[in-house]
């Protein structure tokens, strides 16, 4: 009885409350329900809500370059519920990186993609007090980049969906009006138009081992058509071979000289070598025609230079063949003013004049004279084959592979002259400390000059010491350290510097190196 009673007190002073304050109730009530009614700015209702705006974002993260995104996620943070999108590129610019002229630039390519408009208009705008202003603004309308992501929303869930994946682009691309559909969606873009990133697989010897074995006769024939280009006028940008006659062209076969030519030419070498009379041929009317021109550009030829004597060439072409014993005994002797008289003696004497020359080495300078070359030394196998090793998994670049080799002799045979008991594996072994202390060590981006600067930590080297190593001296037989710092020491007595002989030698020899 007494709980009854306990209960009936508690609702009657509800009831009294209620009563008492029924504007409370009233504004409750009338909150419940804008909640529920809250507008979606993002037009459609997969997008309504907080969960709605995160998936949006996701989707525009996938359609959209990141820069774009990036641009409107920021823009629509400062729209209210119900209201339109007006805030400016300068106030975005305070919240995001980037700056006022790099989000212009992201809501041209808005306009230009049509995802976006932008208009002028006059809204209200809240003051601080409280008061509402009406003022000008520049309005941005995303309303087709919301119908963009909603298409892109109803083909994800369609039974037709292909993945944007690299392995189904041959699908996509025989369809064209899906790939019209697709291309503007930027995880599409990429896969279709870009090509693969990373290096390509290289062919191994394994794969080799996996193909048929099977005899020809034996195997199933696929036909593989050949890929053909789109371009249906092709051949109207072939370039026609050009088999146009050119004075130029020099004949290198006998069979497509003309007989008359074979028949004048045949005893000219013999008559300019051996001075042996020229067994006449029979004359015909043609060959008569052939002599006469050649007569006439013989001529012209004699108060040219000698370059000239090469065009000659390529009308007669003298063939060798051997004299007969009598023929060789008959040698005459020519004279300027006969070889003036006959145009075939002066042009086979020119020819056989313009072989000697070429023949002839051309004469050396009297000031020119032979130096004996030093001598070089070359690289230890193993430490050759060591040195790749630690380059290799150091990640040098293959291309300097060569340098780094060269580095480490000079290192080498410098060590020799500089350390009293240097042996082999003392060395073997101090290159071998430095590469495991290089590979332990943390934040180095170089690791190949960071461990050949260790290497000259770890020796204890000298100023003058490294610039000899820097210099090509340590790759001769020939080349002294001792005979190196001293001609260093005078050179540094006559510059006159007012440096130290250590900071002169850093400066001059030793540039700052990156690692």
């Amino acid at each position: 009885m007494t709980s009854q009673s306990t209960q009936n007190n508690t609702i009657e002073t509800e009831a009294t409350q209620a009563a008492t304050f029924p504007i409370a109730s009233e504004t409750t009530n009338t909150d419940q329900q804008q909640t529920s009614e809250r507008p979606n700015k993002y037009l459609y209702p997969p997008f309504a809500g907080y969960s709605g705006e995160r998936y949006l974002d996701s989707i525009l993260q996938q359609i959209l370059p990141n820069a774009l995104s990036r641009t409107w996620r920021y823009a629509v943070d400062f729209q209210a519920p119900g209201n339109p999108c007006y805030v400016g590129a300068a106030r975005i610019s305070q919240r995001v990186k980037p700056g006022t002229r790099k989000i212009e630039i992201d809501l041209h390519e808005f306009e230009g993609r049509g995802l976006m408009s932008r208009y002028a208009a006059r809204l209200p705008i809240m003051q601080e007090d409280g008061t509402f202003v009406e003022r000008a603004v520049v309005v941005k309308d995303f309303t087709s980049l919301y119908g963009l992501a909603y298409e892109y929303h109803l083909w994800t869930q369609s039974p037709e969906y292909i993945p944007p994946e690299r392995e189904y682009a041959d699908l996509i691309l025989g369809d064209p009006q899906l790939y019209q559909k697709l291309i503007r969606f930027d995880n599409y873009r990429r896969m279709l138009i870009c090509a693969k990133p990373g290096r390509k697989p290289q062919p191994k010897e394994t794969h080799i081992s996996y193909q048929c074995q099977l005899p020809p006769d034996a195997q199933v024939f696929v036909p593989q058509q050949e890929p053909r280009t789109n371009h249906l006028t092709t051949n109207n940008y072939i370039n026609t071979p050009a088999n146009i006659s050119s004075p130029y062209r020099e004949s290198r076969r006998e069979e497509n000289l003309p007989e008359n030519t074979l028949h004048s030419t045949r005893n000219l070498e013999a008559m300019a070598i051996r001075k042996a009379p020229i067994v006449q041929q029979p004359e015909t009317e043609e060959t008569l025609q052939n002599i006469e021109t050649r007569n006439n550009i013989v001529e012209n030829q004699e108060e040219g230079t000698k370059t000239e004597v090469s065009k000659s060439k390529q009308i007669e072409t003298p063939q060798k063949k051997e004299i007969a014993p009598e023929a060789a005994k008959e040698e005459k002797e020519y004279t300027i003013e006969e070889l003036k008289q006959n145009p075939m003696a002066m042009t086979a004497f020119l020819l056989d004049l313009h072989a000697q020359q070429i023949q002839q080495p051309k004469p050396t300078k009297r000031s020119q004279k032979s130096q004996p070359q030093r001598k070089k030394r070359g690289t230890p196998e193993q430490l050759a084959q060591y040195i790749a090793y630690v380059v290799q998994q150091l990640g040098g670049n293959p291309k300097f592979q060569q340098s780094d080799i060269t580095r480490i002799t000079k290192m080498y045979w410098a060590a020799t002259q500089i350390f009293n008991g240097f042996t082999n594996v003392w060395f073997l072994d101090m290159i071998k400390e430095v590469f495991i202390e290089t590979c332990r060590t943390r934040g180095v981006k170089r690791r190949v000059p960071y461990f050949f600067k260790c290497l000259e930590d770890k020796l204890e080297l000298t100023a003058d010491e490294l610039a000899f190593i820097r210099s090509q001296e340590p790759l001769y037989k020939d080349g002294d350290i001792t005979a190196f710092k001293t001609k260093l020491i005078k050179t540094y007595e006559q510059s006159g510097t007012h440096l130290e002989y250590i900071e002169w030698v850093q400066q001059n020899y030793l540039p700052a190196s990156k690692v």
